[in-house]
């Protein structure tokens, strides 16, 4: 049964003689002691094992990608201008927003948009830095995102990123749905440098980055996206520190047993309190105790958890899993001497 944050210090009150309470008075030493020990609980039992009862669900809507008719570029400005094949005034950025990239057909370069305008004819587009290309009245070009925000307030981190149209496997021959998490220096190797070159438009791979202006956290495609696919995120909760007497543990979501650690853990700080060390000592054992079946529950013996053996196959630049044969995954060891 979920528990609340004022049940567990009631609890811990209860074993120590003290009488219940309805709220928390402020200035209260015991009160604030236990609430710090109840936060504390949770944070290293969300930090020990990536629980997937611990797991949120968002969805992630990526962008079009805009290739409509032409533009103008000089070079040394920051300019964009949209044309049509013929070179005359075009509107055409209506999609295009501040954030995205532009990078002409023929170009090894992207740029990064700051503004849009679209109020007068011809649309234009103004560039991070000037145009460093040569100069063309009609050219082909490409904007997209290659990044977007996550404005869950709850978001720590992404671990499961699916999508419906997700990259084909190239050894396998198969789709593969999901995006694979990487670390940034990972994506960097991976594309050889340039995050833009591959415009195949399904992204494979995913890397957290800065936060935006509001402080929502970033998340960076690889590939970049070039359609409006609907993304689902599954995240872990950022930690917060509960202060309210109804605030539910957890948020409702945990199996009981993780709700008796915390109270074991408050009772253990309840007699620490009290300098009754034989008792705080027994409700450790039992806060240790909770813990480990919580760990066993999640690692049943439902769940595969023999050792895998994943060679790798060098492909181009990057390097894709092979799996062994099933006589080398099974074999026993022999020691010679």
């Amino acid at each position: 049964m979920p528990k609340t944050l004022g049940f567990v210090v009631n609890a811990a009150n209860k074993v120590i003689g003290e009488s219940e309470i309805t709220e928390f008075t402020s200035g209260n030493i015991l009160e604030e002691m236990l609430i710090e020990e109840a936060n504390n609980a949770q944070r290293d039992i969300l930090a020990a094992h990536r629980y997937e009862w611990g797991l949120k669900h968002t969805t992630l809507v990526t962008t079009d990608d805009v290739t409509t008719g032409s533009v103008a570029v000089t070079n040394g400005s920051t300019t964009v201008t949209s044309v049509d094949a013929d070179g005359d005034d075009a509107e055409n950025f209506g999609s295009v927003a501040v954030g995205m990239w532009f990078r002409r057909t023929s170009d090894e370069t992207s740029y990064e948009v700051t503004d849009v305008d679209t109020a007068s004819s011809p649309d234009t587009l103004t560039l991070a830095v000037s145009y460093k290309g040569t100069t063309a009245t009609a050219t082909g070009y490409r904007c997209f995102q290659d990044t977007y925000s996550i404005s869950d307030s709850d978001f720590d981190e992404a671990q499961f990123v699916t999508y419906g149209q997700g990259t084909g496997w190239p050894l396998a021959g198969s789709v593969d749905r999901q995006v694979h998490p990487k670390n940034f220096a990972d994506l960097i190797e991976a594309s050889g440098g340039d995050l833009h070159r591959d415009n195949s438009g399904r992204p494979a791979f995913f890397a957290r980055v800065s936060r935006d202006s509001s402080d929502n956290p970033r998340v960076i495609l690889w590939p970049f996206p070039t359609d409006d696919y609907l993304m689902d995120v599954w995240y872990t909760i950022l930690f917060s520190e509960n202060t309210t007497f109804a605030t539910n543990l957890f948020g409702g979501d945990a199996p009981e047993i993780a709700y008796d650690a915390v109270e074991h853990r408050l009772k253990y700080r309840a007699f620490r309190y009290e300098n009754m060390g034989q008792d705080a000592a027994e409700e450790w054992r039992q806060y240790e105790r909770c813990r480990g079946w919580l760990n066993k529950r999640e690692s049943d013996y439902r769940r595969d958890q023999s050792m895998g053996v994943q060679t790798y196959r060098r492909y181009g630049r990057s390097s894709y899993p092979v799996r062994s044969t099933t006589y080398f995954d099974t074999k026993s060891a022999i020691r010679r001497w």
